[in-house]
Parts: structure tokens; C-alpha cells; sequence
């Protein structure tokens, strides 16, 4: 028999344990959550706000339980901190090293903040991490090789940052990998091909850094990719013959702004292939023919490469695409009227190509297309006639100069109701122009210019009175057309918001009507090269720009008056034009051309986004704005626009960008050389296509 005393002393310790062990688990977690309480705290205290009364300052007290903290989730079974989100905060601060100890976090998002200096090595301890979000920070430094230990992570955002160096084997070692996004940094040196092995990886996004070396086809191993991103980096050489034989499942990818070469492979494997962007490279060669055998893309760029070829018919079975931009190649021969099987077509781009040939009415069927550019090529024949013919109810963009095209210009374009912008500048168009093109209620751009259009005073008289109605005018050329009579008083009935008149090289007679002035937006009326006469109507001084105190002018000193004086006759030629804007060939050889005109117009790109003037007390001796930009481009170009417009600091990546393009467009708008520098239909269209390329960098569609 058992000792009663044994058996006692047995009972007292059965309840004794059962009294201490939840003790002890209790003072476990309440270490455990004051351990992430410190943590926070920490983190706290590294941070700051331009917001005083910031929600954290007040929130994150110890007065509360952590998991009622904003940003803080924790977990139901340990109360453990399990997620912390501060993304979109307004915080400044560093990363201290406590947060390492956060053992339980599975979720840490901080983007769209101003953290700052490098990530503490006490990161690599958080081996729970799955989403890690560092995006649209300041974080610099190099990628830190630790966080290849974060072997459950799927996410990594550390985009929009300034890391640089390269970038990290180790990051392959993150077998669990999902997406990862390294763009707008500074990274620099070839991408390791490790980095696309990876079993589970199905995006990986490396843009806009500055990475280099060829691609060869050890890249590609990864069945599971589905989204790649190269592009504006310095990466080079061809592609390799059989890369697209190992991405089966890839939907989008765009290699663009590189400086890839040769010709593009065979790509019929891809048949879940949605988006294909490969514009600013140097390939060439035909486009592939299994290429058009991709029946699920929606998006094909193509631009500013060395395509040759002619358009194959085939082009027709890609029925899905909503987007096609062939522009700047050297593709020839007609364009296949199968492009009118194209039924969900937006955009139709082929600008500075060989395109020869009539333009097939099919392309005018698409009740879908919003913009038909085909700017300087070949084409030849007559726009459709008949009103069934040309039925795009949604296009606002119609770009056909420098072309042959002939005929009269068909009523049936009146159709096209929703036109922001038309030009069918630069062709061989005759007759009249169509008297109700003011039921175009929101056409911006009307260009005519260099035709052979003749067009009589009540005619003309007519022109301006119908567009009178178009409300948003801002851009009117009938230049280089016959109007051979006097300016019509009605062209005081054009919009007040235009800002562009050109009328040159038209035998216009007689005196300038008094009613030009009242286009009070007027910043460049171009009348060189008629046969006027008579005075100089006072009203045209007020011609100027004029803004308030808080916008810089886009023109100013503009008024002919102010130019040669109140009273002063005008023969043959008349130049409207001061210092700061003309082209050096108008002051030393007094040459007056288009080219001049987009030197000008340069300078007024140059001053719209730095809010400075030509004329600024700032530009004496030998610096001018146009210096002044071109060492912005050499440093930084955020420097020099105006601060205005870098208000949103999400957008920062895409509007340097944005801004670098459109000032390296004026640069090149403004070369000294007249033969050196873009005609004006390119610098419409390059400048469509930054701003649709922003659009989409700042949207993501």
C-alpha cells in the first residue's frame, strides 16, 4: 500500500503545477508582447512628421494595448504583432534594429513614406516575413545580401528607392519568391541569372535602373513566369534564339529603352502573351510571323527601332489588340486591310515609316480607334467620301501629314465627332475645306498647313465663323495654301482660347482686320510672307500673353506694336518673333522657315515646365534658359522645372521621366543647326507619346 504521506506530498505538487504553468505562460506572452511593444516604441522614436498632430503620436501610447494601435495587426492565438502597415503615412525616419525583433511579423509595408538611410542587418531575424513592402522611400545603399535568409518572403517591393550597386545573388535563394520589384533605383551591373531560376517566381520587375550586359537564354528557366519588366535600363546585344521557348505562361514584357539589337526571335510559344513593348532598342529584321499567331495580345509597341518589312496580312488575327504602335521603323509597302479586323483597336500608330498606297477604308470601320496616326510616310489616294465610310465615332486624334494624300478633304470626317486634333498637313489635299468642321465642338488642333487647298473670302469668311464654335481651338494652319484675297474681319470670331495662327505663305491682300485682337490667348500669329498692307492695327499690341502673378507667360513681348511701332506699314514680309525666342539663323542671316518655328517652339517647352523666361534678368553673357537645361539633364533635371509640379511625390519616378523626355525633346527642338533639329509632326507625336507613356507609368494600365 501506498504511504499516505507520499501520496499527499504527490497531490500538492500536481496542484501546485497546475497553479504555477499558467503563470509562467502568462508572464511568457506579456514578456513577448512588451518585447514588440518596444520594438514599435523604438520605431516610434525614429520617426517623424510634418504633421504635428500626426495619428501615431497620439495613438501609439502606453496606455493602450498595442493591437489597437493604428497600422498594427496581431495575431488572435499569441497577440503577437503580425502585420505592420504604415504605407501612404507622411513619416520620415530610419529603420531602427529593434524591429528585428518582431519575430511573429509576417507583413511589414512602410511605401510611399520618407524613410531614409540603410536597412538594419536585425531585418534578416524576421524570418516569419512573407510581404515586405519598402516602395517609394529613400532608402540607399545596396541591397543588403541578408535578405536572401528570408526564405518564406513571396513579396518584395523596393521600388522607388535609391539602392545601388548590384544586385544580390542571394536574393535567389528566396525559393518561395512570388514578385519581386527593384525599379527606379540606381542598380547598376549585369542581372544575375540566378535571379529568373527561381521555381516560384511569376513577376519580376527591374525598370529604370541602370543595369547592362547581354541576356542570354540561361536567363529564362522559369516556367512560372508570367510578368517581366526590363525596360529603361542599358541592357544589350540580341536575344537568344530559344528564349521564348521556356516562359510558356509569360503574359507581359517589355525589354523597351535598352539597347537591344538583332532580330527578334521566333515567339509563337507565347500564346498567353497579352503585352509585348519593345519600342527604343535597335532591332531589326521582319516582325516574326509567329508572332501574329499571339492571338491573346492586346498591346504591341514596336516604336523607334529598325523594323523593316512590309505588314503582313496576317496582322488581322490578332483581333484582341487594343493598342499597336509601329512608329519610327522602316516598314513598307501598303498597309493590309485586314487591320479592319482589328474591332477593339484604340490606337493605331505607324508614323515615319515607308507606308506606301492607299489608306484601307477598313481602318475607318473600327467604331473603337481613339487615335490614327500614320504621320510622314508614302501614302497616297483619297480619304473615303461617303459618309458610311468613315465611321470612327471615338477618334479624337487623326494624324496624316507629310504624306501624298489627295482629293478634297470628305464631309464624311465630320463624323468623327469627337476630334480633339487634326492633321492632314503636308499632302497634296485640294478644293475646300468642309464649312461645318466647326460641328467638331472639341478640335484643339486644326493643321492645313503646305496643301493645295483654295479657299475664296466668303469661304474663308464662313471657316472662321463655323469655328467659331469650337470652343477649345487652340492651334489653327492654313498656311501654304491658296487664300488669295483679304483677311476676313470673322477671324476675330475664332476662340478666344487659341494661341496659334498661322497663315503665311497664302497671297493673303489688304490690312490686318481690327478684329484680330480680340484673340486675347494669341501668343504666335505667323503672317510672314503675304502681300499686306497698310498700318499696323493697334489691337494686335495686347497680342501677348498675358498671366497673372502666379503663372510665368508662355510668350511674352510678343505684340507687334511693341516691335515696330504704332503706325509703321507692312509689305511682303512680316515676322512675329522677339530675342530669346528666334532661332539664330533669324538674327544672323535673317532666314524665316518652319524650322525656325520649332526652335521657338522649343524655348516654349523649356519655359512651361521651369516657369522661366528667356528674357530673366538670369540669363546674361553666355548662360541662356536653353543652357540652363541642357546642365539640368547632366545633373538632375528635378532641379531646374518648376517645384509646382513635383507636388506629389508618388509620382516622383514618373515625372522625372516625363520631364527628362520632354526636355530632351526641346533640346533637340532648339539645335543650333536648322537641319539638325525635329520637324514639328515628330515633335507631336514624340510628345503624344510621352504623355501616354506617363500616363501609364503613374496609372499602371
Amino acid at each position: 500500500m501506498a504511504d499516505p504521506t507520499s501520496f499527499l506530498f504527490l497531490l500538492s505538487m500536481t496542484l501546485l503545477l497546475q497553479q504555477s504553468y499558467p503563470f509562467s505562460f502568462a508572464n511568457a506572452e506579456i514578456l513577448n508582447v512588451t518585447t514588440d511593444k518596444s520594438a514599435l516604441f523604438e520605431l516610434k522614436a525614429h520617426i517623424s512628421s510634418k504633421d504635428s498632430h500626426h495619428v501615431l503620436i497620439s495613438n501609439w501610447s502606453s496606455n493602450t494595448h498595442i493591437c489597437t494601435w493604428v497600422g498594427v495587426t496581431c495575431g488572435s492565438k499569441h497577440l503577437r504583432v503580425k502585420a505592420l502597415n504604415l504605407s501612404y503615412m507622411d513619416l520620415i525616419g530610419t529603420i531602427p534594429p529593434h524591429i528585428g525583433n518582431l519575430s511573429f511579423l509576417v507583413s511589414l509595408s512602410i511605401g510611399n513614406n520618407s524613410f531614409h538611410g540603410s536597412l538594419p542587418n536585425e531585418l534578416s531575424r524576421l524570418y516569419r516575413l512573407q510581404f515586405l513592402d519598402l516602395s517609394y522611400n529613400e532608402f540607399s545603399g545596396e541591397i543588403p545580401a541578408w535578405m536572401g535568409l528570408l526564405n518564406k518572403l513571396q513579396i518584395l517591393f523596393l521600388h522607388g528607392n535609391n539602392f545601388e550597386g548590384s544586385i544580390p545573388q542571394s536574393l535567389s535563394n528566396i525559393s518561395s519568391l512570388q514578385w519581386i520589384d527593384l525599379s527606379y533605383n540606381q542598380l547598376s551591373g549585369s542581372i544575375p541569372s540566378s535571379l529568373f531560376k527561381m521555381p516560384t517566381l511569376q513577376q519580376i520587375v527591374l525598370r529604370s535602373n541602370k543595369l547592362s550586359g547581354p541576356i542570354t537564354s540561361i536567363f529564362f528557366n522559369a516556367s512560372s513566369l508570367q510578368y517581366i519588366h526590363l525596360g529603361h535600363n542599358k541592357l544589350s546585344g540580341g536575344l537568344p534564339t530559344y528564349m521564348f521557348d521556356l516562359l510558356p505562361n509569360l503574359q507581359y514584357l517589355s525589354i523597351s529603352q535598352n539597347h537591344f539589337s538583332g532580330v527578334l526571335p521566333e515567339i509563337g510559344n507565347l500564346t498567353m502573351l497579352r503585352e509585348l513593348i519593345l519600342y527604343d532598342n535597335n532591332f531589326e529584321g521582319t516582325i516574326p510571323s509567329s508572332l501574329l499567331k499571339c492571338t491573346q495580345l492586346q498591346y504591341l509597341d514596336m516604336w523607334n527601332n529598325n523594323f523593316t518589312g512590309r505588314l503582313s496580312p496576317e496582322i488581322g488575327n490578332l483581333t484582341m489588340l487594343t493598342y499597336l504602335y509601329l512608329a519610327q521603323n522602316k516598314f513598307e509597302g501598303a498597309i493590309p486591310s485586314q487591320i479592319g479586323n482589328l474591332q477593339k483597336l484604340e490606337l493605331f500608330a505607324a508614323d515615319i515609316n515607308y507606308l506606301s498606297g492607299p489608306i484601307p477604308y477598313e481602318i475607318f470601320n473600327i467604331s473603337t480607334l481613339q487615335k490614327i496616326s500614320m504621320v510622314s510616310n508614302n501614302l497616297s489616294g483619297h480619304l473615303p467620301s461617303s459618309t458610311g465610310s468613315l465611321f470612327v465615332p471615338n477618334i479624337q486624334i487623326l494624324t496624316l501629314g507629310d504624306n501624298e494624300l489627295s482629293g478634297r478633304i470628305p464631309n464624311s470626317i465630320l463624323n468623327a465627332s469627337q476630334l480633339i486634333m487634326l492633321d492632314l498637313s503636308h499632302n497634296s489635299f485640294s478644293g475646300s475645306i468642309p464649312e461645318a468642321i466647326g460641328n467638331l465642338r472639341f478640335l484643339e488642333v486644326l493643321n492645313l498647313v503646305s496643301n493645295k487647298l483654295t479657299i475664296s473670302f466668303s469661304e474663308l469668311r464662313s471657316l472662321f465663323s463655323s469655328l467659331s464654335s469650337c470652343k477649345h481651338l487652340r492651334f489653327l494652319s492654313l498656311s501654304k495654301n491658296h487664300l488669295n484675297d483679304v483677311l476676313p474681319n470673322s477671324v476675330g470670331n475664332l476662340s478666344t482660347s487659341l494661341q496659334r495662327l498661322h497663315l503665311y505663305y497664302c497671297n493673303i491682300k489688304g490690312n490686318i482686320p481690327e478684329e484680330i485682337g480680340n484673340l486675347s490667348s494669341l501668343i504666335d500669329l505667323s503672317l510672314h510672307h503675304n502681300e499686306l498692307g497698310g498700318p499696323v492695327p493697334t489691337t494686335i499690341g495686347r497680342l501677348h500673353m498675358l498671366q497673372d502673378e502666379d503663372m510665368v507667360g508662355h510668350v511674352a513681348d510678343f505684340g507687334i506694336a511693341k516691335l515696330l511701332g504704332d503706325g509703321v506699314s507692312l509689305t511682303q514680309t512680316m515676322t512675329l518673333a522677339t530675342i530669346g525666342y528666334m532661332a539664330p539663323e533669324y538674327g544672323s542671316e535673317g532666314i524665316v522657315s518652319t524650322r525656325g518655328d520649332v526652335y521657338s517652339y522649343g524655348i516654349l517647352l523649356m519655359e512651361t515646365f521651369t516657369r522661366k523666361k528667356p528674357t530673366d534678368d538670369m540669363f546674361t553673357g553666355d548662360m541662356s534658359l536653353k543652357c540652363l537645361v541642357q546642365e539640368s539633364l547632366a545633373l538632375s533635371v528635378l532641379e531646374v522645372v518648376d517645384t509646382n509640379l513635383l507636388s506629389n511625390q508618388n509620382d516622383y519616378p514618373a515625372m522625372e521621366e516625363c520631364l527628362l523626355s520632354t526636355m530632351g525633346l526641346a533640346l533637340h527642338c532648339c539645335a543650333d543647326s536648322s537641319e539638325q533639329r525635329i520637324g514639328i509632326e515628330n515633335v507631336l507625336a514624340t510628345l503624344d507619346k510621352i504623355k501616354l507613356k506617363f500616363l501609364k507609368d503613374i496609372t499602371g494600365h
